[in-house]
């Protein structure tokens, strides 16, 4: 069960920095969780 949660933790990581690296400039921190949670 811990691993599994770490896995999880690491992808949510990654996604929200690959995210924010890609969109800062261009849209607001908002927009980067929506498109992270529904993207």
């Amino acid at each position: 069960m811990l691993t599994i949660t770490v896995y999880l933790f690491i992808i949510l990581f990654r996604n929200f920095s690959y995210g924010v690296g890609n969109h800062f400039l261009k849209n607001n921190l908002m927009t980067n969780i929506y498109n992270i949670l529904y993207g």
